[in-house]
C-alpha cells in the first residue's frame, strides 16, 4: 500500500579477480603508452584507471595547456593521444596540431559527445585520426587504440 517497488534484473557475468575491464570485454591484448586528455574529472580518472587495468601505460591531463607542457618537458613519451575534441581553452584538435608538431607520428583518437557540433566536422579533424563518439564503453575505447596501433604498425612495414 506505500510506495512503488522495483525489481531490477541484470545478466549475471563473472569477471576473474586478474581480468580488467576492458580486458574482459576484448580477445585481442592491447598495450601502449596513452595520453589521455579530459576536462571532466570524474570521466578522466575512470578512463585512465580502465586503462592501467588493461595493461596501457597512462598519462593523464585535465586540459591541452597541461598536456602540452607535460610533453615539452619530457614528463610523457606516448605513441597515441586520446583527447576530448571540446574543452575549455585549448581544444582537442588544436592541441592535436600542436603536439604533432612536436611528435609527428603521434596517433590522435578524439572523443566527443557533442553531435552535430561543426567541430566534429570531418573536414575539420586532422589526417590520420581516429573518433568515438561519447559515451563509449570499455571495448569500444579499446577497439579504437588497437585499430590505430595496428594501423601505425603495419604503415611501418
Amino acid at each position: 500500500g506505500e510506495g512503488t517497488s522495483f525489481d531490477i534484473l541484470l545478466p549475471k557475468r563473472t569477471v576473474h579477480s586478474d581480468e580488467s575491464p576492458i580486458a574482459a570485454q576484448v580477445s585481442v591484448p592491447v598495450h601502449g603508452r596513452i595520453l589521455f586528455v579530459e576536462d571532466d574529472d570524474t570521466v578522466r580518472h575512470v578512463t585512465e584507471k580502465l586503462l592501467r587495468s588493461a595493461g596501457f601505460q597512462v598519462w593523464s591531463a585535465p586540459s591541452g595547456e597541461v598536456a602540452l607542457k607535460l610533453l615539452s618537458e619530457g614528463v610523457v613519451d606516448p605513441e597515441v593521444v586520446i583527447a576530448d575534441v571540446v574543452m575549455p581553452g585549448i581544444d582537442g584538435v588544436t592541441l592535436a596540431r600542436k603536439l604533432r608538431e612536436a611528435k609527428s607520428n603521434l596517433l590522435v583518437i578524439f572523443v566527443s559527445g557533442y553531435k552535430g557540433n561543426a567541430v566534429l566536422d570531418e573536414e575539420l579533424l586532422l589526417p590520420d585520426t581516429y573518433f568515438l563518439p561519447k559515451p563509449y564503453t570499455p571495448a569500444q575505447l579499446a577497439g579504437q587504440i588497437r585499430k590505430a596501433l595496428t594501423d601505425q604498425r603495419a604503415n611501418r612495414q
